[in-house]
């Protein structure tokens, strides 16, 4: 049985048309009716060339008028809380970017609003989406290498903000963003997939929290993972995951420009210690966030209407934004 036909809204002018609108555009049951955004001129012209036939600088004028059933939400971390209320209140289901919020309050408060509306919501955690990493997933959960026993996360990029030089949420901690918000939210999602809820977190100070964060967190596996974490680092271009279990080593690895496409996962097994190449990503040609948004979206369609369990969720998205928090209190400037 199909599910029935969901007209969207989309929240947003940057990420929302760069990633949310064309990864939409892959879901058949799923019909883009309106964006919105602050700048009325910039919103009507960016709504005209997508096509997209009804804009507005208010969402809620948007929700009474073009019968939404899903809001797609990119904006600051501070903005989202009250955006994804009023979509929920209206009988809107949500998606929502990392991280939720900029508080664990407001992140809570997304959470109970969709619970007294009988709303549902996903929250856009792209990794655990990409098939090196379902590869992985499933590896972990069969104990194809034994027990995990540690984990350890470096990630090295030069963001485009650091690189354009701008000024956005994105390196600001005190926004939300920062390293910590902006990227580790990603790494603290993932690791959780893997390893269950976190039990105790570590961090380190750093000079600049904006474009850098250290820390470790245990898991309730048993599992303890160190994260790395500079979106300040010119040349830098890797992200790389590795995991060391009883009876080998699992190693994910990403050395492109592209945060999604690009990566590959390796293993060695203690009694046959060569690497062996068990997935690769392949080469789209496009952001590979794009496919990431779009296997999230098409999952939640689908389980809107059959009632299974929404994956990544609004709880989900509570629980990072705690472990942020809980991080967040052991950062400071040297």
């Amino acid at each position: 049985m199909q599910p029935p036909l969901l007209r969207a809204a989309l929240v947003g002018l940057g990420f929302s048309q760069a990633v949310h609108l064309p990864a939409f555009r892959r879901i058949p049951g799923i019909e883009v009716a309106a964006l919105v955004g602050r700048d009325a001129e910039r919103t009507r012209a960016a709504a005209r060339a997508a096509g997209i036939p009804s804009w507005d600088t208010d969402l809620e004028r948007v929700l009474e008028r073009d019968g939404i059933g899903l809001v797609a939400i990119a904006v600051p971390p501070q903005s989202q809380p009250g955006l994804a209320c009023t979509a929920l209140r209206s009988g809107a289901h949500v998606y929502c970017e990392k991280p939720l919020a900029d508080t664990v309050a407001g992140a809570r408060a997304i959470v109970e609003a969709a619970s007294a509306s009988g709303r549902r919501g996903a929250v856009g955690f792209i990794f655990p989406e990409l098939t090196p990493w379902r590869r992985l997933g499933t590896l972990l959960a069969t104990r194809e290498l034994g027990k995990a026993l540690r984990a350890s996360v470096s990630w090295k990029t030069e963001s485009w903000t650091v690189r354009e030089g701008g000024k956005s949420w994105k390196l600001d901690p005190s926004r939300g963003g920062g390293a910590l918000g902006n990227f580790a939210s990603h790494v603290i999602h993932y690791l959780r997939t893997w390893f269950g809820e976190i039990e105790e977190v570590h961090a380190l100070p750093t000079r600049n929290p904006g474009t850098r964060f250290l820390g470790l967190a245990r898991f309730a596996s048993g599992v303890e993972a160190d994260v790395s974490i500079d979106c300040g680092a010119f040349m830098g271009q890797v992200h790389r995951v590795e995991i060391y279990c009883e009876g080998g080593t699992a190693v994910l690895e990403n050395t492109t420009r592209d945060y999604a496409a690009g990566f590959s996962l390796r293993i060695a097994r203690r009694d046959q210690p060569e690497w062996e190449r068990l997935a690769r990503a392949e080469e789209t040609g496009h952001d590979g966030r794009i496919d990431a948004v779009a296997s999230i979206l098409k999952r939640l369609h689908h389980n809107l209407s059959s009632g299974e369990k929404i994956m990544p969720d609004l709880g989900d998205g509570l629980k990072v934004q705690q472990a942020i928090q809980a991080f967040r209190e052991l950062e400071g400037s040297l």
